[in-house]
């Protein structure tokens, strides 16, 4: 075999797991070639793994030396030789990869770890308060800080710390005892103010949440983080109008604050006439975000609007199916031509969107025939109503900690006489044993972008899932879908509602108290065992499919 070929052999390797396979390819790539770079990398990183330390070393410092310069090696040689105890050498490492990248988290994070190891806590206090500047929300550096503002003497700050990482963590109980000390020592502390309404937020409580927004924004009027957050509270209260307008402020804050279109044409955030000219619409936050908001893009081209789209790979084929859009490009790829650009997320802004007037009309997204009909030949003939699950999206913190549902905890639901069809497309390690035991196809892994599991879905009865992109995108192309969701969901899905206005296929199940989610499979589960007996007793209907869509729809 070729390099490229025990290349792509040991990178698909790596990925599932099988590390002695990777290692023997990258090893034999470099029997043919000693400075490949990226097969010295991954041998070192499965060196290392395999605590073959020494080994691992050996193959960054080749790679040092064929390119001084590289982060990734100075930061892995680092980890090596903390991991051997010689910490002076491991800080020169990490130290200059912070400075060769002043942008490399990790390289900060060992860099800080390190000196606090080494009893310099002032300056490793220096080195987290840098990642946190690259990310607030960075968990691992908010505790870690924590630990050495206590040894520094001030409690104040490490309790602080310590309660936004409990709200990161989205352990809420936990953190608003935080804020309640903190808020008795620092009553007029607009950040303390700011944490505590978070954590009641988590907790469902936007009424308390918000009143301790007012409380800092009278403190601080134009504190960004607060405006948002209010604006979070705002929506989900469906006061959409100020909630959409109040996310605006998000320009000010990281990550978005980085995330601008680099380009000289003017946004359009409503009012001014379209026709005749080019908009482009641009992908800025998550993938169901842009399913959810493209819905918009027809009304521009009814304005008279080009619409443009600009969006990650995995979603062009399917946003070329949204009536009125007249090209989609990726988000790596040169900037098509534009009169006026406006992000995806502004769009319910820019159209003064009520609940009201929210566009639901459905479905705005399509299933390509072609991919439906090779997925329903994968399929096979149904015999029963056939639902799509998914129980946890991409491992984003911290995100997933309250959205994503233990694979576990479906067990009941499962148990009910129907298929079930995997459509997670990424499968966590400590799922993959559990999953194999489950009477759940799985075909999910297998999509290559979201057409292909756009014309899965339009293989289901019915779908099931997490809040995740897969509840947009069954939404959008108006499949029933059921969406399970955690005690304070997110604002899309206001309160109080087992509806949702922007998808009238969607049926909102919701915990009963915190993190509790056996409840909410008991409900859902529940609910199905309905819809089966709806359907069985619908048996003059020429197929069990047919006669599952007929009970759902009626």
């Amino acid at each position: 075999m070729n390099v490229e070929g025990l290349l792509e052999q040991g990178h698909a390797a790596f990925a599932r797991g099988d590390e002695p396979l990777a290692l023997d390819c990258f090893s034999r790539i470099l029997e043919a070639d000693p400075r490949h770079l990226n097969a010295l990398h991954n041998r070192g990183v499965l060196l290392g793994r395999a605590n073959r330390i020494e080994e691992a070393l050996q193959c960054f410092a080749e790679i040092l030396a064929l390119d001084p310069g590289n982060v990734s090696a100075l930061v892995n040689s680092g980890i090596g030789l903390a991991h051997l105890g010689c910490n002076t050498a491991a800080l020169e490492r990490f130290t200059t990869a912070t400075v060769t990248d002043p942008g490399h988290m990790e390289a900060w994070m060992h860099r800080g770890q390190i000196l606090a190891r080494l009893r310099r806590p002032a300056e490793a206090a220096e080195c987290y308060a840098s990642v946190l500047r690259l990310d607030p929300r960075h968990i691992g550096a908010q505790l870690d800080l924590a630990q050495v503002l206590q040894v520094l003497g001030r409690p104040v700050e490490a309790l602080m710390c310590f309660g936004d990482a409990l709200n990161n963590l989205h352990r809420f109980p936990q953190a608003l005892e935080c804020y309640d000390r903190l808020q008795a020592e620092r009553p007029r502390d607009p950040f303390v103010l700011v944490g505590r309404a978070a954590a009641l937020a988590g907790l469902d409580r936007l009424d308390d949440a918000l009143e301790c927004l007012r409380q800092a924004l009278r403190i601080h009027p134009d504190l960004p983080i607060a405006i948002n957050n209010r604006s979070f509270i705002h929506l989900a209260q469906g006061r959409l109008p100020e909630g959409f307008r109040g996310q605006e402020v998000r320009w000010k804050l990281p990550p978005y604050k980085d995330r601008r279109l680099n380009t000289p044409a003017p946004p359009w955030l409503g009012g001014e006439p379209l026709s005749g000219r080019t908009i482009l619409l641009h992908h800025e936050q998550g993938m169901g975000d842009t399913l959810q908001f493209v819905r918009y893009a027809p009304l521009l081209a009814q304005r008279g609007a080009k619409v443009v789209l600009r969006a990650p790979a995995a979603l062009i084929e399917l946003l070329r199916t949204v009536e009125g859009v007249a090209e989609v490009v990726g988000d790596d790829a040169p900037l098509p031509a534009h009169d006026v650009h406006c992000p995806i997320m502004s769009l319910p802004m820019a159209f003064g969107t009520t609940l009201q007037t929210i566009p639901a009309g459905t479905p705005y997204l399509h299933a390509d025939p072609a991919r439906v009909r090779l997925w329903s030949e994968r399929l096979g003939a149904a015999s029963r109503l056939r639902v799509g699950l998914v129980w946890a999206g991409h491992r984003v913190a911290p995100i997933n900690y309250s959205r994503d549902i233990p694979l576990t905890a479906l067990r009941p639901l499962l148990a009910l006489n129907a298929e079930f069809v995997s459509l997670q497309k990424d499968v966590a390690p400590e799922d993959a044993a559990e999953l194999s035991s489950l009477p759940v196809a799985r075909l999910g892994e297998s999509v290559a972008d979201f057409a292909d599991t756009a014309a899965l879905i339009a293989n289901m009865d019915l779908v099931i899932a997490a809040e995740t992109s897969t509840v947009h995108l069954a939404g959008a192309l108006g499949k029933p879908v059921w969406v399970m969701n955690c005690y304070a969901p997110c604002w899309r899905w206001l309160r109080g509602r087992t509806d949702s206005p922007w998808y009238p296929t969607a049926r909102l199940f919701k915990q009963t108290s915190f993190d509790d989610w056996a409840s909410v499979v008991d409900q859902v589960r529940s609910a199905l065992s309905e819809l089966l007996d709806g359907a069985a007793s619908d048996h003059a209907s020429p197929s069990p499919r047919a006669a599952s869509r007929s009970t759902m729809a009626a």
